[in-house]
């Protein structure tokens, strides 16, 4: 009996020997299958953070985009509300400097009244007319009738000195 025992016992060892490789190889195969789905799972999100990146990369540039589009508006509003002031500003001015030469053009002829009224109040009685009659002629011509009215008035009666009137603004 004892050689059939070592046959046994060497067949029992082959055995477990095939059986423990069979698991280990068993055990390997679920590994790698494991590790393969682990692969796939990485490659999955890998592929995920690349998408998510374009997109947020693609969102972060319109964002920016309608900033500057927003920001070049309202630079744009505020130029024209700029340009628009430009020119009423003009305006005004060029109002102001017609209204200016317009008085001064006034000023200077009521001066020329009073010069003839002094020129007349400085002269006898005799040459009084006569210096009316030439201040009169040389003076600028007067741009209504009423001012050569008062040009004349003045000069006939030196006496009461002329007060201008002060034009409204």
């Amino acid at each position: 009996v004892a050689p059939a025992a070592p046959a046994a016992s060497s067949r029992l060892a082959a055995q477990s020997a095939a059986s423990t490789v069979v698991e280990q190889l068993a055990l390997e195969a679920r590994e790698e299958e494991g590790a393969q789905t682990l692969e796939r799972q990485a490659s999955e999100l890998r592929a995920n953070a690349s998408a998510l990146s374009r997109r947020m990369l693609q969102r972060a540039m319109a964002a920016g985009a309608k900033a500057a589009d927003d920001k070049a508006q309202e630079l744009l509003t505020s130029l024209v509300s700029l340009e628009r002031r430009a020119k009423q500003d003009e305006v005004q001015a060029a109002s102001l400097r017609a209204k200016a030469r317009a008085e001064l053009s006034e000023a200077e002829e009521l001066s020329s009244v009073a010069d003839s009224a002094l020129a007349g109040l400085a002269g006898s009685a005799g040459t009084a007319p006569a210096a009316a009659a030439t201040s009169a002629a040389t003076a600028p011509a007067a741009s209504s009738s009423s001012e050569t009215s008062a040009a004349a008035a003045a000069a006939a009666a030196p006496a009461v000195p002329m007060v201008p009137a002060v034009p409204s603004i």
